[in-house]
């Protein structure tokens, strides 16, 4: 995973890469019906963290890992929605 958020940063640049995982992580989370608290708890972070991750905001790499996991998102995933939303921008 920290491969994949390097690269993403490299080539996109560092706020619009977090933005675009950002909104993979809105994304899932509203698919599986959960609220940020539940997120938050399901993937052993604190609520701010989930609030950060979808802001766009300055995240730790081991934070967005946890979340994702727990979101049942694979780095094929992440890396398809890449593609696509860096389409639609």
């Amino acid at each position: 995973m920290v491969d994949l958020v390097k690269l993403g940063r490299e080539f996109l640049g560092p706020s619009t890469f977090s933005e675009i995982l950002g909104k993979i992580v809105f994304s899932q989370r509203i698919r599986q019906g959960l609220e940020q608290d539940e997120s938050a708890e399901k993937s052993k972070v604190e609520p701010k963290i989930i609030y950060r991750i979808e802001g766009g905001s300055g995240f730790l790499t081991s934070d967005f890992e946890k979340v994702i996991k727990a979101l049942d998102l694979s780095v094929k995933d992440i890396g398809e929605a890449i593609i696509s939303v860096a389409k639609e921008e």
